[in-house]
């Protein structure tokens, strides 16, 4: 029973890292996407 909830908590500080990862990763690719429509529009003028 305590290495289940050992396990538990094991899975659910890793989640919580993976959310961080996503949350950086995401904000990138969206800074990206920003900067490329930036680009296209300045090209397109």
């Amino acid at each position: 029973m305590i290495l289940f909830s050992f396990k538990f908590h094991l899975v659910k500080t890793h989640l919580k890292r993976i959310q961080g990862n996503l949350f950086i990763i995401a904000f990138q690719v969206v800074s990206l996407d920003y900067n490329e429509i930036l680009g296209a529009i300045a090209l397109l003028f």
